[in-house]
């Protein structure tokens, strides 16, 4: 969810001010017209990005495959090196570094795209240097998953999946664990909320004790985002001790105190309704489809093209480059599905942080619609965006949507019934 850029953090607290309310009678979300054509520029422009990029992440791995530099790369790490393991800290860096640089012109479009439509203002050295930070993280990750998985492939031949599947869950959890820990602070900076804005802490903890829940002060961060970008945001993260709210420092700048409240009381939502924690075991029970489709798929594949590919068996180095191309395919198909229970579950976020501020500021609807209103403003997000891209690629249900809903849902209005809150 959305918030925006301060020129310090010591500076106070000035929100934007409230804006008026979209006419009832006219849409809930609409841009000037200027801005309507810059945003439907951009949605062109990233939709062409996002069908290149999903082909070229298909073609990258044939190519790798096809032109057997997988096989080659595996033929090199045994001339180096005996023990499988060894061989598997060379072979799997040399296979991400390389798809990392196929991959880097359509990294280098996007970036592109967000300063010429100035989403982004983070210049080309700082935007290399967290390039670089992405790939060193992803080596360290791949080459621990893909050891790990390697492992189990050559001492289960026929269960790999499921073994795999029961060694990655702890992965997983421990993954979202240390993200705010120690990945999230390799790219952004974060401090406590209450360092810099001490009357707004105490502005959220009225929304926390009307929840009932209790997340301490100290669990409510800032992100300079303002640093790298013009977008707002705002997204809870981490698990157990880890969990937190992040609020972008550019939310805070361009929005109101309500809309801030509004925003917090979304991702708050997803605190409250155990999105983190639900999001885990979804995730663990598609895995678990998936690689059982992904052994019965890559043993067909290296029946028929392993000889082609010069891979020699599925203990061969190179089936992990086939495992990828088939978890890219599978990933790209279910995205539909994904995407949709994301949409719900944002959706239900948005309900919650509409009721949850009921009594706390003046109108919940029009607070939110303005929140929205912002929020697409500031990422150019189209009110009339394709449908077929809706369905294929939103996580999110779209900004007029969003708004329309907020706009019309008043459950405490006679007749009415709160989803989340006793009326």
């Amino acid at each position: 969810m959305p918030l925006a850029p301060m020129a310090g953090a010591e500076q106070a607290y000035e929100p934007a001010q409230a804006r008026p309310t979209q006419q009832a009678d006219g849409p809930a979300y609409s841009l000037p017209a200027p801005k309507l054509q810059r945003a439907e520029a951009l949605d062109r422009d990233e939709n062409w990005l996002w069908a290149i990029g999903t082909l070229w992440a298909v073609i990258s791995l044939l190519l790798v495959l096809g032109l057997r530099w997988a096989a080659g790369f595996s033929r090199l790490a045994a001339r180096i090196a005996k023990p499988p393991w060894v061989q598997g800290l060379i072979f799997i860096p040399l296979v991400v570094i390389l798809l990392r640089l196929l991959h880097l012109p359509l990294a280098l479009a996007g970036h592109h795209i967000g300063l010429a439509y100035g989403l982004s203002i983070e210049r080309w050295p700082a935007w290399s240097w967290d390039w670089t930070k992405g790939l060193l993280v992803s080596l360290v990750i791949s080459t621990l998953v893909g050891s790990l998985l390697f492992a189990i492939v050559r001492h289960a031949p026929r269960r790999w999946w499921l073994w795999f599947w029961l060694l990655s869950l702890p992965l997983m959890l421990a993954g979202v664990f240390i993200q705010p820990l120690i990945i999230d602070p390799l790219f952004n900076h974060f401090e406590p909320l209450s360092k810099s804005h001490p009357e707004l802490v105490t502005r959220l903890e009225q929304v926390v004790k009307r929840s009932g829940e209790s997340i301490p002060p100290d669990h409510m961060f800032l992100m300079k985002a303002s640093e790298k970008t013009t977008q707002l945001n705002a997204y809870v993260t981490g698990f157990g001790s880890s969990k937190r709210v992040v609020v972008w420092d550019t939310s805070l700048k361009k929005s109101s105190p309500d809309e801030v409240l509004f925003i917090f009381g979304h991702e708050l939502g997803h605190y409250v309704l155990g999105d983190v924690v639900n999001g885990l075991m979804i995730g663990a029970a598609a895995a678990l489809l998936g690689l059982w489709i992904a052994f019965h798929l890559t043993r067909r594949l290296l029946c028929r093209y392993g000889e082609r590919w010069q891979i020699a068996g599925e203990d061969d180095w190179s089936t992990l480059v086939v495992l990828m191309l088939v978890f890219t395919v599978l990933t790209i198909v279910s995205a539909p599905i994904a995407n949709a229970v994301s949409r719900y579950v944002e959706h239900r976020a948005d309900v919650y942080g509409q009721e949850v501020i009921h009594g706390i500021v003046v109108n919940p609807q029009a607070t939110a619609v303005q929140s929205f209103q912002r929020l697409g403003e500031e990422s150019l997000d189209t009110p009339y965006p394709n449908p077929g891209m809706v369905f294929w690629t939103y996580d999110h249900p779209p900004i007029a949507n969003r708004a329309e809903f907020a706009r019309n849902y008043d459950p405490w209005k006679p007749g009415g019934h709160p989803r989340f809150f006793a009326k």
